[in-house]
């Protein structure tokens, strides 16, 4: 089994391991090395994990557990049972319960949820050779050694080092002589999105955690940060769909939970568009019924066009504000150019509908082609500034911008369209009578 395995990584046999039942995962991992096992263990989702550790006799679940790296491992214990995890959690050495309990202090979507306590530390009063001693002498227990972070008596951040460097520098060159003071840093309650999207702008492969205090807490490394940028990115994806977000994958979920993820806001996107009924009954007896027998042809082209410009626009924005390039002190910038683009775009493609409907050949085309060329133009405008600006405002208030899912803009956009639509025809009409 060792030689079958031996040619492919970790990763590559946790990938493998999603087409395999239970019980060949089981037998897999009990014909390898333990510290081979983990390594594939740790390469796959928590949901595997979970089914594996059920399976699992207590004494080598503990050992798993003891192998693997700190936030790893705290992640796992607190999505088993709790009379599973505190079994396990009682069953394993002082140091790790003591790791175990500090990391399971903080919010898990924060800085010190997603941090490691496994990283290269030195003195600030140590000479470049010491510094190498200490990492030699400590390299089992580091997580990633690439960058050495030194501390003063205190234990507070006093700089950060390149393990490039520390190899490079006489080994008598006191560390604080090339050390690279005030280092970007986090503190254990940041948001983990502002933790990826500092650590991608400042390209780093690690970022130090720290209390208010200063005092060094862990490290993030960017292994952690990529699976908060792809998860992240799934919920913004899912929500702004429409859907409701989950943790499970789309191979695992059954029938009823897919269906319960979708049916809430279909059921408000339903209750709605059903208002739509209202506008049209409204307006029904004030418009000539052959006019209104032509508009509704045209109608779905002119909601259509207002609904996807709404939502071209929200998608920017909603980026922009999870990329870090747009924020709310950015509302006027966004607001200025929201209004230029609006009307750009909408006297483009308002005079392109004029000249697709002045094609129908009717004796009411002229009233047509300008009802639905002057309400695209109204409603493109309308919609495009509706799409910038709701994102930024439901960011203000502290929710996420991705909650105004394109459905909901789209609907909303369609029901204004509706009796903008239906109000241009009263006006054109009676123009067109005078």
């Amino acid at each position: 089994m060792r030689l079958l395995l031996a040619d492919y990584s970790a990763p590559e046999i946790g990938d493998l391991f999603e087409q395999l039942e239970l019980d060949e995962q089981l037998k897999i991992l009990r014909n390898l090395d333990i510290e081979d096992a983990v390594d594939i263990f740790a390469c796959l989702e928590i949901e595997q994990q979970l089914a594996l550790m059920s399976e699992f006799r207590q004494e080598r679940a503990v050992h798993f557990l003891q192998e693997m790296d700190p936030d790893d491992r705290t992640d796992l214990l607190q999505r088993l049972p709790d009379e599973a995890a505190q079994a396990l959690f009682e069953k394993l050495p002082e140091e790790d319960q003591k790791e175990v309990s500090e990391l399971i202090r903080y919010e898990e979507s924060s800085a010190g949820g997603i941090m490691t306590t496994e990283y290269a530390c030195v003195p600030s009063d140590v000479s470049a050779g010491e510094a190498l001693e200490i990492i030699r002498s400590k390299h089992e227990d580091i997580e990633m050694s690439w960058y050495v972070y030194v501390v003063d008596d205190e234990k507070r951040l006093a700089g950060i080092l390149t393990l490039q460097k520390l190899l490079l520098n006489p080994p008598d060159t006191p560390v604080e002589e090339f050390m690279m003071p005030h280092p970007i840093k986090a503190t254990h309650d940041m948001d983990q999105e502002d933790v990826a999207r500092e650590m991608v702008k400042y390209d780093l492969l690690a970022m130090p955690v720290v209390d208010y205090q200063d005092h060094m807490l862990g490290i993030v490394t960017f292994d952690d940060v990529a699976r908060v940028i792809e998860d992240e990115a799934t919920e913004d994806y899912e929500l702004f769909g429409g859907v409701i977000a989950s943790d499970e994958t789309y191979d695992k979920a059954s029938i009823w939970g897919l269906v319960k993820e979708r049916l809430p806001w279909l059921a408000i996107l339903l209750l709605l568009g059903s208002l739509n009924e209202f506008v049209v009954s409204y307006y029904a007896g004030k418009i000539d019924l052959g006019l209104m027998a032509i508009l509704t042809g045209f109608f779905p082209m002119v909601q259509s066009t207002a609904g996807n410009a709404g939502t071209q626009s929200a998608v920017i924005i909603i980026r922009g504000i999870a990329t870090g390039e747009i924020n709310y002190r950015a509302i006027g910038l966004v607001f200025g150019k929201e209004v230029l683009v609006g009307l750009a775009l909408g006297l483009l493609i308002g005079l392109l509908a004029f000249a697709r409907v002045a094609l129908f050949n009717h004796q009411m085309r002229l009233i047509v082609s300008v009802v639905a060329g002057s309400t695209i133009l109204i409603q493109i405008f309308f919609s495009t500034m509706f799409g910038a600006l709701l994102p930024m405002i439901v960011k203000r208030i502290g929710l996420d911008p991705a909650t105004m899912s394109s459905p909901l803009i789209t609907t909303t956009v369609d029901l204004l369209t509706a009796a903008v639509y239906l109000n241009m025809a009263i006006i054109v009409s009676h123009m067109h009578h005078m």
